[in-house]
């Protein structure tokens, strides 16, 4: 069975770019195509609404930081997001 597409977990540090170069080697063996797999967790349900919203936006602002520079490093792949299984 030869793979079409390529999932790969990263957590978008220097490290993920290492993890993308090993897999480019795959891809072009088997003409397969790679996704990119990148979850955010949420904080804590345990806290207090305004607490929650707050500390959500910082590890939001946080994220959305890293993926601009991993888009910045990495330009010729794309990138989705998803929030709660829905793609937007």
């Amino acid at each position: 069975m030869v793979p079409k597409r390529i999932l790969v977990p990263v957590d978008l540090s220097k490290r993920s770019f290492h993890t993308i170069d090993a897999v480019e080697g795959f891809k072009r063996s088997f003409s397969a195509s790679t996704e990119l797999f990148y979850v955010v967790e949420e904080p804590m349900p345990l806290l207090d609404f305004q607490s929650y919203t707050i500390a959500y936006e910082q590890m939001m602002a946080i994220t959305q930081n890293r993926v601009a520079a991993f888009r910045k490093k990495q330009p010729t792949l794309e990138t989705a997001r998803a929030l709660g299984g829905i793609e937007t």
